[in-house]
């Protein structure tokens, strides 16, 4: 049999031709030299006549060179190779680019029966899935390195039994190794154990177990007090004996969520221990209407009023323990705040079984919620009502009081006018007999009955002025000094006085209580004027605040802007020592015979400015005058 023929024999051809492998073999041809001068192909499979291509169909028969195989351009190159096998004995590999067919190939040349076989292979899909891999190869490096997240592959170590005593890391990248704290060396070199003793005993370890055994993955946190860090820790089974394990660092996070945590019991501890009610609720419908609403929070304050503990009204109706919050109104302001937003506030007043009381209760929209806050104001409340009642007795005792002032008035001076006047007529009937004595006891009833007469008076303008008035008014200052200059004017002729008015606010107040406090002031110190001195009067005024009367004000009258209204004179002046003295009832510094006057005058004053929420006072020296100075608010 030849060498083709052996090749080429039934059995093998069809194997060879199932092959993806391009094959052939060739065997020399030599000249009468001896020398190779050609190769003939002896035999192709099918896949190398299809790889080539080449023009004649097959290439079995066909000559390298001559015929040009597997290209004339290639032939000589390809010839060449073929005889340095063949003479050497030695295989060959080599990968070169088939041009004809645009391939790159991978040949491999050994000597067989005489000839060459060479086999030649497509490179291309096993180069690119190499190519693949490698990218998958440094993407997965990459992820490993540039990882925020700590990312491990550990491997279970287990006892002769199969049973799981340790853990070992295989792989582990830069940031789980900073998350541990361990180098990477002693990382991936020791077992979990050996790293921590305590490793195998702890929970972490027990579910790392779990997880293998199950396949069920999990997800849970720990504190690293090295770092100071919090780590989430996903493990994942990745075959029967290996796990993944990916940590991510959530500090942040966390501390976000203890800070809320511990906020949320901070709120709920003031909640349950501050005084006031505290409830929040949702609406309850029937159709498109509300018809109730339903606790969502309660504190122990609001439980109280109904004898429950908070958490036993949650999610209970309101009309099921407030039997009564549907008839006193509060129903209606709960559904007005929910439907329109407006927050309101008020006083209510609750009569239940167990708690009767009166409460200022807030209530705000806050999502689709009502909050509710209140505080019990019962015992405020009842001395509310027992004031306005006060004040109601108040009024009516001081309507009885001016009937009271006006009936003694009339009463008291009408005896003082007959006194007057009989005294007058008996003087006159009796004017040539009276001796000078008897004509001096007429003198000193007369002055006694007009003293008298005079001391009512005052009494009733006192009375008058105690009686605030309900509402204030504007005052122009400047208009009622000029009214109380026009009533003196015969004795400010008769003294020859100089009065010199600066301009005066326009003040809220009491119209005619503030005519009365200049008449008083004005006519005092006309009357303690000197003797042999005109009197020279000042009144003028500033704005100042209390801060600027310090050390004369009370503390709370600081931050108040006032009026400052000054009343200078050269009159005769008194002992500062004295300046509290002369504002109270009745009190002189001298004799009547002296110096006229009921010692009422400035004690009406000083009421004036009372009700005014004001502030007098006086400054002297005998001999050098007095200011009388008082403050009247600016709003």
């Amino acid at each position: 049999m030849s060498r083709y023929e052996t090749v080429n024999s039934s059995f093998v051809a069809p194997i060879l031709d199932l092959l993806p492998d391009a094959i052939i073999w060739v065997y020399p041809l030599t000249g009468s030299s001896g020398m190779v001068e050609d190769f003939q192909v002896g035999y192709s499979n099918r896949s190398a006549d299809t790889a080539i291509n080449h023009p004649k169909g097959s290439l079995t028969g066909l000559c390298v060179l001559k015929d040009g195989v597997p290209s004339m351009e290639s032939a000589q190159a390809n010839f060449e190779h073929f005889l340095q096998v063949y003479q050497t004995g030695e295989p060959s590999e080599y990968t070169f680019y088939a041009h004809h067919a645009g391939l790159q190939l991978e040949t491999r040349r050994v000597v067989y029966e005489g000839g060459i076989l060479s086999t030649t292979r497509d490179r291309r899909a096993q180069r690119e899935a190499e190519r693949k891999e490698q990218e998958k190869t440094l993407l997965l490096d990459n992820i490993l390195t540039h990882s925020s997240n700590g990312i491990t592959v550990g491997e279970m170590i287990r006892d002769a039994k199969g049973n799981i005593i340790d853990i070992k890391t295989l792989i582990a990248n830069d940031a789980a190794v900073r998350f541990t704290g361990f180098s990477k060396e002693d990382y991936l070199t020791k077992t979990g154990a050996a790293l921590d003793p305590s490793f195998t005993r702890s929970a972490y370890f027990q579910m790392c177990v779990q997880c293998m055994e199950t396949g069920v993955p999990f997800i849970t946190q720990y504190f690293l007090e090295g770092l100071g860090a919090w780590l989430e820790v996903s493990v994942s089974k990745m075959d029967d004996n290996r796990q993944i394990y990916i940590f991510t660092d959530v500090t942040p996070i966390k501390e976000a969520q203890m800070a809320l945590e511990s906020s949320a019991r901070q709120l709920t501890t003031i909640i349950n221990t501050t005084q006031a009610g505290f409830f929040m609720i949702r609406p309850v419908y029937e159709g498109n209407e509300i018809t109730d609403f339903r606790f969502t929070l309660v504190n122990q304050v609001m439980a109280a009023f109904v004898g429950d503990q908070a958490e036993d009204l949650v999610d209970q109706p309101a009309s099921l323990k407030f039997e009564t919050y549907k008839t006193n109104g509060l129903f209606e302001r709960l559904r007005d705040v929910y439907l329109t937003g407006v927050q309101q506030q008020f006083d209510i007043h609750y009569s239940g079984k167990i708690v009767d009381a009166w409460v200022n209760m807030r209530i705000t929209k806050v999502g689709d919620k009502v909050l509710g806050t209140f505080t019990d104001i019962t015992q405020l409340k009842t001395l509310q009502l027992q004031l306005e009642q006060n004040i109601e007795e108040l009024k009516r005792s001081n309507a009885y009081l001016e009937e009271f002032a006006h009936a003694a008035s009339h009463d008291l001076k009408e005896p003082i006018r007959k006194i007057q006047t009989f005294s007058d007529r008996l003087q006159s009937s009796l004017k040539d007999r009276l001796t000078e004595g008897e004509a001096g006891i007429f003198q000193r009833m007369h002055t006694a009955a007009s003293r008298m007469n005079q001391l009512v008076e005052d009494l009733l303008t006192y009375s008058q002025v105690s009686e605030t008035p309900l509402q204030k008014e504007e005052v122009n200052l400047n208009k009622k000094v000029q009214i109380v200059l026009s009533d003196l004017d015969v004795q400010i002729e008769e003294k020859k006085a100089v009065i010199e008015v600066h301009s005066l606010p326009v003040v809220n107040g009491y119209r005619r209580q503030l005519q009365q406090l200049f008449q008083n002031l004005i006519s005092n110190a006309l009357k303690y004027s000197k003797q042999d001195t005109p009197p020279r009067i000042v009144i003028s005024s500033r704005s100042i605040t209390g801060a600027d009367l310090a050390e004369q004000l009370p503390a709370a009258m600081w931050e108040q802007h006032y009026y400052l209204i000054e009343v200078q004179d050269n009159g005769i002046g008194f002992e500062q020592e004295y300046a509290d003295h002369i504002f109270k009832m009745f009190q002189r510094l001298h004799g009547r015979s002296e110096y006229e006057g009921t010692g009422i005058g400035l004690s009406i004053a000083r009421k004036v400015i009372d009700n005014h929420q004001g502030y007098i006072w006086a400054q002297s020296r005998i001999g050098e005058g007095a200011r009388f100075s008082f403050l009247l608010p600016q709003d």
